[in-house]
């Protein structure tokens, strides 16, 4: 029981801490769309560059963790035990974590 509780506590630390994060959304909407001029294409590469590796990549790591921490929850769960605001907070997070992805997906390729 302890050792559940002390799963759960964790779970929610890393959930609310991924949920923050993902609010880098705001940072790729705020690209600027793809500039003509070679030095522009450049600096934009290099800003694209530096939020992947700042936060895209940490983000997908951490979004990872948290689904295998609360599917580890869900299905350890004791015959009963409702799991249904857990796998909806997982459900509500993959789905900003999806919308992210399709946004810098949609400026990386289609700008």
């Amino acid at each position: 029981m302890q050792c559940d509780i002390n799963l759960f506590l964790i779970f929610s630390n890393k959930y609310v801490r991924t949920c923050c994060n993902l609010q880098v959304s705001e940072r790729v909407r705020k690209l600027k769309p793809v500039g003509s001029e070679v030095e522009g294409i450049k600096v934009q590469q290099e800003e694209f560059r530096a939020l992947q590796t700042s936060s895209i990549e940490p983000l997908t790591r951490q979004v990872e963790d948290c689904n295998r921490l609360g599917q580890g929850l869900i299905q350890s769960a004791a015959g009963g035990v409702n799991t249904t605001s857990l796998e909806k907070d997982l459900e509500k997070m993959n789905d900003k974590w999806n919308d992210l992805k399709d946004r810098v997906r949609r400026f990386y390729f289609e700008e």
